[in-house]
């Protein structure tokens, strides 16, 4: 049951992250940003739309017979599993019914309109009113949505039932009959779906703005928060979200600012009250607002491209806002350098590849100085004294004095390229490509630790800057095997490769100019990593998960890193996808 609705969820989520991107002008945001609250503690609008039949036919992470298979387990499921020893669940089996007519309308791309009222160029937003998640859904056909809800309900046995709210009739799905409770109201009229979470804690007052029906009294459009975030943080235009520190905040330092404070504070009991009331004496709410000053939030934007039906890329930048010049310079010491072959990840023969930067060391006195600069700021607020006195006894630093070893070393990167299941279960690292690099201030200084580190190296001299050597004699005294293993030596990067490819990009590696440039990246070719793990699989006479052949023939990349630049610590994720591969001989 679980790993069905996992499967399904994950769907309906890519489906969720679909509707980004055409043209809108700066008046149709400004339009839809006059609906959100200034209060709101979250944010994220897809601002512009994309034809999602298209976005389902390129990104689909499930092929059709999966899909498929998927909606049978459903069914099974259904009919069977939800009235053991009597327990009938019809929420949870509504739930159910609803997730599998969205994988129905998958599985029929072309009627995917028709079949769930969700425009094919749809916008979203979401965010909060005081207590209440609010969920915005551009439709197309307001009469196909509710029908789509209809035939859930008629086919798991639960109804909703109707709430006047200001003279609009909206549906509402309860969750529990006690006086906690919690229920679902959409609103389905015109080009929106509002679906908004209700509850015991929230002011039923904020109804009517939850559900669109009255605009609020300050909204974004009005304050221009997310056009000046944008600014700031260089967010591209099509979908930004945010995580605003200062308001988040506030909730415990001046709950009564906001309605989500004031709603938090109602459920509270008298323990409680005392407890967040040491936060809201004035020397706590200086200091909070001083860090959350430093420390703006998260901002995030996405960017998507699509190329007919057969390929696509979808990029997501996310800033942790770091605003205090200091905190940034000692954050930014933690990184070193990552070669562009496993940052950038754009070399089509890689299948996966791992890159770690960092000035090794002195790693473990850039997390002193983090650690003792946080432990010594000049705070007046008797919590935050607390916690600091907890630090200074607590510095992790010595956990890391062992990294000193490597100093010097900037950074570390790995690339495999080819890899065959069967040559590499006898031993054979004849098909075998790939690569390794090693970065560091003083090459020849490295080198001898490596020496002293492998014996067997102590007798090979270390080539000169450009050049490579075969370490084949090494890895026989080592192995017993002779291997075609090479070392080549930049002016700052050694590398160690099998095979051609490898060799190829041993030249690039080693050329590069060693720089500050990033803190981790991982890039992952999913159709030639898969195909290698099915082959394993097979090797060993194991089982083939569908899954695993789903993603054998996805002709997809995607890659993830993690940097630190003027802005803060900045985490870019990647997805590229052609049409699908041909079905591997490893899993045919």
């Amino acid at each position: 049951m679980r790993k069905t609705l996992i499967a399904a969820a994950v769907i309906a989520a890519g489906a969720y992250g679909a509707y980004y991107y055409s043209q809108q002008t700066q008046s149709d945001t400004a339009e839809l940003l006059a609906q959100v609250p200034a209060d709101t503690v979250f944010f994220s609008g897809q601002f512009n739309p994309i034809n999602m039949v298209d976005y389902f036919k390129a990104t689909s992470m499930m092929t059709e017979a999966q899909l498929k298979q998927v909606r049978d387990d459903l069914q099974s499921q259904l009919e069977n599993e939800f009235d053991v020893n009597g327990e009938d669940s019809p929420g949870l089996r509504f739930v159910v019914q609803l997730v599998d007519e969205f994988l129905a309308a998958m599985l029929e791309q072309e009627r995917f309109s028709e079949l769930t009222g969700l425009s094919e160029n749809a916008r979203t937003l979401m965010y909060h009113v005081g207590a209440m998640p609010v969920l915005r859904w551009q439709l197309d056909d307001a009469a196909g949505f509710a029908a789509m809800l209809d035939r859930a309900e008629q086919k798991s046995g639960y109804s909703h039932t109707m709430r006047d709210v200001d003279g609009v009739a909206v549906r509402a799905y309860r969750i529990g009959d006690s006086e906690e409770y919690a229920e679902v109201l959409v609103r389905a009229e015109q080009q929106w779906a509002t679906i908004v979470i209700n509850s015991h804690i929230a002011d039923a007052t904020h109804l009517p703005e939850a559900l669109a029906l009255v605009k609020p009294a300050l909204s974004l459009a009005d304050t221009g928060y997310v056009e000046a975030v944008s600014k700031r943080y260089d967010l591209r235009p099509d979908g930004v979200a945010f995580v605003d520190s200062k308001r988040l905040v506030e909730l415990f330092t001046q709950p009564q600012s906001s309605r989500l404070g004031q709603a938090i504070q109602a459920q509270l009991d008298a323990e409680e009250l005392a407890a967040m009331a040491t936060w809201q004496t004035p020397e706590c709410a200086a200091d909070l607002d001083r860090v959350a000053t430093a420390f703006p939030g998260l901002y995030s934007d996405m960017e998507y491209q699509l190329d007919g039906t057969d390929s696509f890329e979808l990029s997501t930048r996310s800033v942790i806002a770091i605003a205090d010049p200091k905190a940034l310079e000692l954050a930014t010491g933690l990184q070193g350098f990552i070669p562009a072959l496993a940052r950038v990840g754009d070399d089509d023969r890689v299948m996966m590849s791992f890159g770690l930067g960092s000035d090794i060391g002195r790693l473990g006195v850039s997390v002193s100085n983090i650690w003792s600069s946080i432990a010594n700021v000049d705070f007046s607020c008797a919590d935050l004294q607390q916690l600091q006195a907890e630090m200074k006894t607590t510095n992790p630093a010595a956990m890391l004095g062992a990294l000193a070893l490597g100093n010097g070393v900037q950074g570390a990167a790995v690339a495999v390229n080819e890899i065959d299941a069967e040559r590499l279960s006898k031993g054979d690292f004849s098909n075998f490509d790939a690569l390794m690099s090693i970065s560091s201030d003083d090459v020849e200084a490295l080198y001898s630790v490596l020496q002293a580190s492998f014996p067997p190296l102590a007798n090979q001299p270390l080539p000169a800057v450009g050049d490579a050597v075969s370490l084949r004699d090494v890895v026989a005294a080592t192995l017993g095997e002779p291997l075609d293993l090479f070392l080549q030596r930049g002016e700052s990067t050694l590398a160690l490769y099998f095979g051609a490819i490898a060799a190829e990009q041993a030249n690039q590696v080693v050329a590069e100019p060693m720089a500050n440039n990033g803190l981790f990246a991982v890039n992952v070719h999913y159709a030639k990593l898969f195909e290698f793990m099915l082959a394993e699989a097979m090797l060993r006479g194991e089982p083939i998960d569908p899954a695993m052949e789903g993603f054998a023939e996805m002709n997809m990349r995607a890659r993830i890193g993690m940097a630190f630049s003027q802005y803060g610590m900045e985490i870019d994720y990647t997805i590229e996808s052609a049409a699908p591969v041909a079905q591997s001989t490893a899993s045919q």
